[in-house]
């Protein structure tokens, strides 16, 4: 799984855009007030957290099949039974959760009209049961059955280049970074934009700025978040942690980080060099939340910090750069979390990492995780959270 460098800053304006009219985003329409957003205060701790076992232990596994090799994860989302990843060659490739058997595959890349030029990201209509794919090289959204991966219909659209896409509230929200490409279309010029048909947009939030504008990318799948029954949503460069709600957003978390950047650093153009040496902790990715314990990452001095925090509590359980596990019989292997599926957290584990865990105790190892080799697929483990009083940072 691809981990890409991200950052954060602490204050930020909204807008919306509704009926081609720009206006100002009101408390009636996407309440901002704090008294509503729960604070998350992060303190960094030195030490070590070497027991995550005390926090999750193993609910199963599945073992994917390699009858399809992957290649650097995008996008993982688990629907029922079914498990769809997006990796970049690019495919989509649906495996059974069950004994991790391939279902059906998108791998048809071509010029045909049923055929894909780039997949950027994709999302799931659980409604109509239909897998919905951004096409980036033929500019239009493709609409696939959800159960067969039959190809059902195509939506160009011209006007916007999006990152990353989500589907919710019957319509699609677009991760719209810039407007290089249309300058002269200032209602286009956002960075979230929402549609019901894909041919026209309906609502639009956070007009570009020089923060919005810094070229820089971060995260697994930022900033759509896929948990249990919601999406959330994290604007590029904020410490706000949203959920997207059919009104359209509502602010869930406000994530104080340490020696925060300064908005000021990114709207002068600080290099992405001087930005990852410097001493500012920036960026929050991975955002997901199980059994209220809130998960997620930034960086600080070049380095991936992980926060574990319990939501019921208002209490921090870890927040440090030092996370590992020595393998037990509740937690066999930890590696960072990946989603939310059926009051779990889960992990997309790459094969070496089982390799180096069953060497250190190979006795605790069922049969069919010690025949997985390091050329084979990753393992998809799911975490059941336990103890959410168990603290380790004070």
């Amino acid at each position: 799984m691809k981990h890409l460098l991200f950052f954060v800053i602490v204050t930020f304006f909204l807008y919306s855009c509704s009926n081609s009219k720009t206006r100002s985003i009101d408390k009636e329409d996407l309440p901002i007030d704090n008294i509503n957003i729960q604070n998350i205060n992060i303190k960094l701790t030195d030490s070590a957290f070497r027991h995550v076992d005390n926090l999750l232990h193993t609910e199963s596994y599945t073992i994917l099949s390699n009858d399809e090799p992957l290649g650097i994860v995008e996008r993982i989302i688990i629907e029922d039974s079914l498990i769809y990843i997006l990796d970049n060659m690019p495919k989509i490739v649906c495996f059974n959760k069950k004994d991790g058997s391939i279902k059906w595959k998108i791998n048809n890349r071509g010029e045909g009209p049923e055929e894909y030029g780039e997949i950027i990201d994709f999302t799931i209509d659980r409604t109509s049961k239909q897998l919905i794919a951004y096409d980036g090289g033929k500019r239009r959204l493709t609409k696939y059955d959800l159960l067969s991966g039959e190809y059902i219909s195509s939506t160009t659209i011209y006007d916007i280049i999006p990152k990353q896409i989500a589907f919710a509230n019957n319509g699609i929200f677009f991760d719209n970074h810039d407007h290089m490409n249309y300058p002269d279309k200032k209602e286009l010029h956002y960075s979230l934009l929402y549609t019901k048909t894909g041919s026209k947009m309906n609502k639009s939030f956070f007009p570009h700025d020089k923060v919005s504008d810094y070229n820089f990318n971060y995260g697994d799948g930022h900033p759509f978040f896929y948990e249990q029954n919601r999406i959330l949503y994290n604007p590029r460069f904020s410490n706000i942690v949203f959920e997207i709600i059919p009104e359209g957003l509502t602010p869930l978390y406000k994530i104080n980080l340490p020696d925060s950047l300064p908005l000021k650093i990114i709207e002068e153009g600080i290099s992405p060099h001087k930005l990852i040496e410097s001493n500012y902790s920036w960026g929050i990715s991975n955002i997901f939340e199980c059994s209220n314990i809130l998960y997620f990452w930034f960086t600080k001095n070049g380095r991936y910090y992980t926060v574990f925090y319990n939501l019921q509590n208002n209490k921090l359980i870890y927040g440090g750069n030092r996370v590992s596990n020595i393998p037990t019989k509740d937690l066999l292997v930890y590696y960072p979390i990946s989603g939310v599926h059926n009051d779990t957290f889960f992990s997309l584990v790459e094969p070496f990492t089982i390799i180096e865990k069953r060497e250190i105790a190979p006795d605790l190892f069922p049969k069919n995780l010690m025949k997985v080799k390091e050329e084979d697929n990753p393992v998809l483990f799911f975490y059941k959270p336990v103890h959410n009083s168990f603290t380790v940072s004070q």
